[in-house]
């Protein structure tokens, strides 16, 4: 299905979850890419709806094989969620987690990544309602949260090695009629209040 603003996130099993994103009946709609490297052919798979709609929002794969997916467009609120989603790979299935495990700050084009060793990932940058970037970070379902040096979006966020719990944060944009930011940040889990 044709989309934009949506997730890919590699399972354990090897398929690819495809979520949301703008496009034909793309908002809540997820599909897997199956890879067959015998044949070196992939083809896609239906998928089981998100509980929201969402465009330009986060996914994560957890320690556990889970999927957290956050935040984003949504059109059953008319503006940017607050909402975190798992899918269990086992059950097929999402389920919205409680509201006091949400995000703390609602934003869109931000950048999430598992938390080594936890169930959690954290969620970092983004733009919240009134278009405004912002310079927070934190960690879901609810909890830790932190500030960056520098408010940002469209950012890019990897873990610094393997299991670290720290992360890099590199460039991104901190204004929409803004320059490029040519700045890095690098984050430790385990400092969160």
């Amino acid at each position: 299905m044709p989309r934009l603003d949506h997730t890919a996130t590699l399972l354990n099993d090897g398929r690819v979850l495809v979520t949301g994103g703008f496009g034909p009946n793309a908002w809540p709609s997820t599909e897997f890419f199956n890879w067959n490297a015998a044949n070196a052919q992939g083809n896609f798979s239906a998928g089981p709806n998100m509980t929201r709609d969402r465009r330009a929002h986060a996914a994560a794969r957890l320690g556990n094989g889970h999927v957290l997916v956050s935040g984003g467009w949504s059109n059953q609120v008319s503006g940017i969620t607050y909402a975190v989603e798992k899918f269990d790979p086992a059950s097929n299935a999402f389920t919205l987690h409680p509201q006091p495990s949400w995000m703390v700050t609602n934003r869109e084009y931000h950048r999430m990544a598992a938390v080594p060793g936890q169930t959690q990932a954290m969620v970092v940058g983004g733009v919240t309602s009134g278009i405004a970037p912002t310079a927070s970070l934190e960690t879901v379902p609810a909890g830790a949260q932190g500030k960056m040096q520098q408010a940002r979006f469209l950012h890019a966020l990897t873990e610094v090695g393997v299991n670290t719990g720290l992360f890099w944060v590199i460039g991104g944009q901190n204004a929409y009629s803004g320059s490029p930011l040519a700045t890095v940040e690098r984050l430790d889990a385990s400092n969160l209040g």
